[in-house]
């Protein structure tokens, strides 16, 4: 099931502030600067900085559950407090906040993730020795994620997660 992307709180009063900003501070600019080239088609560093995604997964199971637009302190609280049984999953999504992903469910497939970029963390409290395997876009596997850990994580190069 897939979630209609929302805009984000803040993020419109944060962009008029950062337009007011950028102009303020590109008025008092020497005029040579105006002469530079431009890079037509790509987003400016500061269009970048005020984007923000959405992680997503493909979800399987009833009792698994995502929590979106998470501040960093309630990401902390639910790795650590991962249920038995869960391998707790956090992807940020570019502005501060982060999106949590309980899941439990081993299925036959690997789970598709989106939008799983930068840096996140794992919480692996499955039991039973059940492993979280992280995997590229060929499925091969790129790291493996213990029963009873928690490790930092780069998203960058997963595609896959596989929580058996």
């Amino acid at each position: 099931m897939r979630r209609s992307i929302k805009p984000r709180p803040g993020v419109a009063l944060a962009s008029v502030i950062a337009l007011a900003l950028g102009t303020a501070l590109s008025a008092g600019a020497p005029a040579a600067r105006a002469m530079e080239p431009k890079d037509e088609g790509r987003p400016s560093t500061a269009d970048v900085e005020m984007a923000a995604w959405e992680p997503w997964m493909q979800f399987f199971g009833p009792h698994e559950t995502v929590t979106p637009d998470a501040s960093t302190l309630l990401r902390d609280t639910m790795l650590h407090n991962c249920a038995s049984k869960y391998a707790c999953l956090a992807a940020g999504e570019g502005d501060g906040e982060h999106t949590l992903f309980e899941l439990t469910y081993c299925t036959p497939d690997d789970r598709w993730v989106s939008n799983f970029i930068g840096d996140g963390a794992v919480a692996n409290n499955q039991i039973n020795s059940a492993k979280v395997v992280l995997k590229d876009k060929d499925k091969k596997p790129v790291r493996t994620i213990n029963a009873g850990s928690i490790e930092r994580v780069d998203w960058d190069p997963i595609y896959y997660i596989d929580v058996c």
